[in-house]
């Protein structure tokens, strides 16, 4: 009786997990092993073609539109997550000697200092002029809802 009562346990322990298991849709979240063994994987990357003509296509002719290819310039050229270029201050921006350098903020209070990409370099001292920031003050911010000018706010993630 007491091994009849252990298996039909055991049974519905077995039935639970594979339940449980099979509940969970994962089948689309690995990524295939079919391939031939010493091929380094592909990394989801933009080539410099494509990534010049997504640049080229955001408007350039008012603020908001400045500093949408600033932010994006930003995370292309830095590699840096969308968070940590939100938190960029205008003195995040600063002079390293002839070049440019950016100090990112990352996760756990880590600070990052790296040197700034030429073309952004450019497209950063044209939205900063543009806008008129001042040191101190975020460097991506919030439009006003005319989409004008800037309201002092930093920009949050999920309006990026």
């Amino acid at each position: 009786m007491l091994l009849a009562v252990n298996c039909i346990v055991w049974l519905i322990v077995v039935l639970g997990l594979a339940f449980w298991l099979f509940s969970f849709p994962v089948i689309g979240v690995f990524r295939s092993r079919s391939k031939v063994r010493g091929q380094k994987r592909q990394n989801a990357r933009l080539e410099p073609r494509r990534r010049q003509k997504l640049l080229d296509s955001i408007p350039k002719d008012s603020v908001s539109g400045l500093r949408d290819l600033a932010l994006i310039a930003a995370m292309f050229y830095s590699f840096a997550r969308v968070s940590a270029v939100l938190k960029l201050r205008v003195d995040d921006y600063y002079h390293n000697g002839a070049r440019r350098g950016l100090r990112l903020h990352e996760k756990g209070g880590k600070e990052h200092e790296m040197p700034v990409h030429h073309l952004l370099e450019q497209i950063l001292n044209e939205y900063i002029a543009a806008a008129g920031l001042q040191s101190g003050q975020a460097l991506f911010q919030s439009v006003n809802s005319a989409g004008t000018e800037l309201t002092g706010r930093a920009l949050n993630r999920y309006n990026a």
